[in-house]
């Protein structure tokens, strides 16, 4: 099994919320993640997940013109594509148990609330790694351990 240094890994960013992106942004690079591409809707990032190679997409749930989940569904449904298997974490601001069924159809990997702070979102990316084979050369802080899909709000596994 290959294991990720986070400097060495490839984040797409999807959401139609331009502060939202920035703050994930800014997130995944105080966590040293190495590269991060970004993109405003579900219909983007269809085509570049053909050609480009990442190790996790995070995608908001609610965007125009293609919601996260469908995103997510199409992205699956590919087997032409090579990313087809890739680890999602889906952001929510609402995380209803409409969101969690939606995300949970979809094939997403884990589900975070948007309005996350950074010790969160960093519990969120290194469990959704971990679940997924991937970092587990990753020395977590204090307090901090693997999780698998959280039942937003309570946090809950959904297994």
């Amino acid at each position: 099994m290959k294991h990720y240094d986070l400097t060495d890994l490839r984040v797409l960013i999807v959401d139609d919320d331009g502060e939202s992106r920035a703050l994930m942004r800014d997130y995944l690079a105080d966590l040293g993640v190495g590269k991060v591409y970004q993109a405003r809707s579900g219909a983007e990032p269809l085509q570049f997940l053909k050609s480009a190679s990442v190790e996790l997409v995070i995608s908001d749930i609610r965007m125009a013109p293609m919601s996260g989940d469908t995103f997510v569904r199409r992205l699956r449904d590919d087997s032409a594509n090579a990313n087809r298997s890739v680890p999602v974490m889906m952001a929510t601001e609402e995380p209803d148990r409409m969101s969690i069924e939606a995300a949970k159809r979809a094939g997403v990997t884990s589900l975070m609330a948007k309005a996350s702070d950074f010790d969160e979102f960093r519990q969120h990316v290194i469990g959704t790694l971990k679940r997924a084979g991937i970092a587990l050369d990753v020395e977590e802080p204090d307090g901090i351990s693997a999780v698998g899909p959280a039942d937003v709000p309570t946090g809950k596994a959904w297994e």
